[in-house]
């Protein structure tokens, strides 16, 4: 069974989307970003896509 993250179910907060802003900007990728962030991809996923931003590696 896959590991649960520290940040499960946290609640996002305005540094948390201005880290994930500048995050998407370095074009990490979605799994680096969520390692980085200590979230789970489905989370950082949902959220950048709530917020229209790409995380493409492009």
């Amino acid at each position: 069974m896959a590991k649960t993250p520290k940040m499960h179910r946290a609640p996002w907060t305005k540094a948390d989307v201005k880290a994930l802003r500048a995050l998407s900007k370095q074009k990490l990728g979605l799994e680096k970003i969520a390692k980085q962030m200590n979230r789970s991809t489905w989370s950082v996923r949902n959220r950048a896509y709530a917020e229209g931003l790409s995380l493409s590696t492009r």
